[in-house]
């Protein structure tokens, strides 16, 4: 055998046993993988109850460690769970065993991690526990500077967790971040938006409505349309006339959840005179049902006779929504020789009758 035959066999029997190596260390974590995914099962029903037994007064942080082990990942796991099922005080003792437990304090070390999922975890164990103010110390400012993560799952974690600051301007930085970000990440931030709604029209929910920029004017209105409370803003009647139908449209939802106002009732009625915007006239007429504004009945009416399908479907379904005049109009409209209108109209009286009802 030449040299280089054996110098070309060596090589490849030192290739072979680094291939059974590797096979077999994946064999091993594959098994110990296994393992511990078994034993986080079996243990996990135990952690949720002694969880269960915290939140109504009990201090079972010790035996919920002894039960963990050095791996408190199940325990973390778990706790989490409840987030949305729990608040105030059952929250806070939550958060008071997350401590004791050292899930905080790991949490806090894990976001430095170059490994996305675990930096997801870390951010949703903390966004869950910031509530408390012990936990907020112990994470500082991680959560603000994470709102520039590269992984988009990482940035909401960490957006709710600095939404349970008590900083104004750190508010202001989710809420552009959830501007910026797509419908979905809007979506996940909404509820924890809608809690600081007040401080955000002091300043960042104005900048974005009276901005340049029609795209971004546009989600800022998505945004508080999804949150459905009451806000003190003043300046809607602008957007009412915005010359973007999308805009229009969009402020018409926000209408019902300010204050009543003369200005903003002529801006649906001339809204509903406006047929050739579907879309503009489909959103007044939802806004009209909403402030039963009486005086749109006869606009309702005449857009039941020309406008599209959609348009028909809103004008009946706000008439119902207006008794006792709006469902005489429906009456009326019922019979009437336009197939599209009476057919229209008989639906939404059999609506509210089934609606009746159940009632």
């Amino acid at each position: 055998m030449t040299a280089a035959l054996r110098i070309v066999s060596a090589l490849l029997g030192f290739y072979a046993l680094w291939v059974a190596g590797m096979f077999g260390v994946s064999l091993a974590r594959a098994a110990k993988s296994r393992t511990r995914k078994r034993r986080e099962a079996e243990i996990e029903p135990r952690i949720r109850q002694l969880l269960i037994e915290s939140i109504a007064g009990s201090d079972n942080v010790e035996q919920i460690r002894k039960l963990v082990g050095p791996d408190h990942a199940a325990a973390g796991r778990v706790l989490t769970e409840f987030e949305g099922k729990v608040a105030g005080a059952a929250r806070d003792r939550l958060c008071e065993a997350a401590i004791g437990l050292g899930l905080v304090q790991g949490w806090v070390h894990d976001t430095r991690s170059r490994e996305p999922m675990e930096r997801r975890r870390a951010f949703k164990g903390l966004a869950f526990v910031t509530s408390f103010e012990p936990c907020r110390r112990l994470s500082g400012e991680i959560p603000l500077l994470a709102l520039d993560d590269a992984d988009r799952e990482v940035r909401v974690a960490a957006a709710r967790a600095v939404l349970h600051s008590e900083v104004p301007e750190q508010f202001e930085r989710v809420f552009a971040m959830a501007m910026e970000n797509n419908l979905l990440s809007r979506i996940r931030l909404t509820e924890e938006l809608r809690r600081r709604a007040l401080a955000l029209c002091e300043g960042a929910i104005p900048r974005e409505l009276n901005g340049k920029d029609p795209e971004r004017t546009l989600v800022a209105l998505q945004l508080l349309v999804a949150w459905e409370r009451a806000l003190p803003f003043e300046d809607l009647h602008r957007l009412l006339e915005h010359r973007d139908a999308r805009i229009r449209a969009s402020a018409l939802g926000l209408a019902p959840l300010l204050p009543p106002s003369a200005d903003h009732e002529a801006a649906i009625l001339d809204s509903l005179r406006d047929a050739a915007q579907p879309e503009v006239f489909c959103a007044a007429a939802h806004a009209a049902a909403r402030m039963k504004l009486a005086n749109a009945i006869p606009l309702l009416a005449r857009g039941m006779r020309l406008g599209n399908a959609g348009q028909l479907r809103a004008a009946a379904a706000a008439l119902a929504e207006l008794p006792p005049m709006g469902l005489s109009a429906l009456s009326d409209l019922a019979s009437s020789e336009n197939e599209a209108t009476a057919a229209a109209a008989a639906e939404a009286l059999e609506r509210f009758a089934h609606g009746a009802r159940l009632g």
